[in-house]
């Protein structure tokens, strides 16, 4: 992972901020890309939003979704994923769970869900299977031809795949994720789209300023961690021996701040996206337990 803010100009369909910026300002390209990946029919869009947030109430751990999509029938969460954070098939369930807690009010039938289809397009072959796309529904385990019917899918779509395993609007959507080819009208749409966001001065300032925010908390963690820790150090080293003790309160010191951090960024950003940022989930999952010692 990279340090430094990439380009503005530079941004490709991938990049999260651009990929949920055109998907929500374009349901009808939208409506196609589901569509190439599900290989369905889509319904007239009702609703599209970016940077969804769902807040889970009960546990204070809530997500945010790149592009949450519905129609009359369905939910569709498509999130765009350039690295292989290790976690994404435990993410997509909590995703799945969290939307349908969300959806659903309290009393309602539990037959009012909608079927919802969580979706990671990725950079990477995340079964190594080579497969285009990675489709996952509830079986039975002793008679695979017996569905749950609960209507959570999760859809892993593979750019890296053999697209002669992939239908045609499929594979020229991953030939653009991929390397950017233009094979069709959709993937000229799609990239007329991210040179016309590029060249949006506003977008370009919402961008700069999201990524200076998170690069400055980062920075700021390293660096008060650094120096918190070298007091620590030298308060512990006149017991310990001055070199253990700068060593102990750097660990000290780096932990402390680095929590401090994530709980700002929790305010922003989802676990998951923290993640992806290079931090680590340990230091994540203690930054939310004393988030949530401190709320009871």
């Amino acid at each position: 992972m990279t340090t430094s803010v990439e380009k503005y100009e530079d941004l490709k369909f991938t990049n999260k901020f651009i990929f949920a910026y055109v998907l929500k300002h374009n349901p009808e390209l939208c409506k196609e890309i589901i569509e190439a990946i599900l290989d369905i029919k889509v319904k007239e869009i009702i609703r599209i939003d970016d940077e969804e947030t769902i807040e889970n109430s009960a546990t204070g751990h809530g997500v945010r979704l790149d592009v949450y999509v519905e129609d009359e029938n369905s939910i569709y969460d498509i999130e765009m994923q350039v690295e292989n954070s290790r976690n994404l098939p435990k993410r997509s369930r909590y995703y799945q769970g969290t939307i349908d807690i969300d959806n659903l009010g309290r009393g309602e039938n539990y037959n009012h869900l909608k079927k919802t289809y969580v979706i990671f397009i990725c950079e990477f072959d995340l079964f190594g299977k080579n497969l285009c796309k990675y489709t996952f529904q509830n079986y039975c385990s002793e008679d695979k031809e017996i569905e749950l019917g609960d209507e959570a899918i999760k859809v892993f779509v593979n750019a890296k795949g053999a697209l002669e395993l992939a239908t045609p609007k499929l594979e020229e959507l991953l030939r653009y994720v991929d390397k950017e080819e233009i094979t069709g009208d959709m993937s000229q749409r799609i990239h007329s789209e991210v040179q016309e966001t590029r060249r949006n001065e506003g977008m370009r300032v919402k961008y700069m300023t999201l990524e200076w925010e998170i690069e400055y908390m980062k920075k700021q963690a390293i660096k008060q961690g650094i120096e918190q820790g070298i007091e620590q150090g030298i308060e512990q080293g006149i017991e310990q021996g001055l070199q253990q003790g700068i060593e102990k309160g750097l660990q000290q010191g780096q932990l402390s701040e680095r929590l401090k951090n994530i709980r700002m960024m929790l305010t922003k950003l989802s676990p998951a996206e923290i993640a992806d940022l290079g931090f680590d989930p340990e230091d994540i999952s203690k930054a939310q337990e004393s988030m949530a010692e401190y709320k009871a």
